[in-house]
C-alpha cells in the first residue's frame, strides 16, 4: 500500500481521536468502593460490611433488652474483636477437621431462631438471605480487584499501546 501525506495525516487524526477517547474514558471513571477489609485474619478477612452487619444485630439486640449502650469505640473494638475469634476459631475447626452433626446444627438454629423470635424456616430463610448477600459481595469484590489491577495501567501506556496498533493498521 503506497503512504501518501494524505494517509500519513488521515492516520495521525484516527490515532489522535481515539487517544483523545480513550483518555475522556479514563478521566471520568469512577471509582465506587464495594467494601472494606477491616482485618486480616490468617487466611480470612473481615469486611466492614461483616462490622456493621454484627454491631447492627448488637444496637437491635441490647434495645430490645433494655441495657444501656456502650461506647460507640467500645461497642466497635469488642465486636471487632469477637469477629477476629470467631475466624480464629472456625479456622481452627477446619484445620482440625472438626464437624458438626446435623441433630446439633439443627437444634442450635432453633434456639437461635426462636432468639429472634422466628420460626426454624425463617431463620434459615433469613440465614440464606444474607449468605447469598455476602456471596454477591465476594463476587463484586473480586471482580472489583480485577477491575484495580487492570486500572493500574497508564493512560500513557494505554496510548503507547493503541499507537502500536494502529500503525499495524
Amino acid at each position: 500500500m503506497k503512504h501518501t501525506p494524505f494517509l500519513s495525516f488521515y492516520r495521525t487524526a484516527l490515532l489522535t481521536l481515539m487517544s483523545a477517547l480513550l483518555l475522556a474514558n479514563v478521566a471520568t471513571a469512577q471509582v465506587e468502593t464495594l467494601d472494606s477489609v477491616v482485618a486480616i485474619v490468617d487466611d480470612d478477612v473481615v469486611l466492614s460490611s461483616e462490622l456493621r452487619e454484627r454491631l447492627a444485630m448488637i444496637t437491635q439486640n441490647l434495645e430490645a433488652r433494655g441495657i444501656e449502650m456502650p461506647e460507640q469505640e467500645t461497642l466497635v473494638r469488642e465486636t471487632l474483636d469477637r469477629l477476629i475469634l470467631e475466624s480464629i476459631q472456625l479456622q481452627l475447626a477446619d484445620r482440625y477437621g472438626i464437624r458438626i452433626p446435623d441433630a446439633q446444627l439443627d437444634e442450635a438454629m432453633q434456639r437461635m431462631a426462636s432468639q429472634n423470635g422466628l420460626t426454624l424456616q425463617q431463620f434459615r430463610g433469613e440465614v440464606e438471605r444474607k449468605v447469598r448477600a455476602l456471596l454477591t459481595c465476594a463476587s463484586k469484590c473480586a471482580k472489583r480487584s480485577r477491575c484495580n489491577a487492570c486500572s493500574r495501567v497508564t493512560s500513557t501506556e494505554a496510548s503507547k499501546s493503541l499507537n502500536r496498533k494502529l500503525i499495524t493498521l
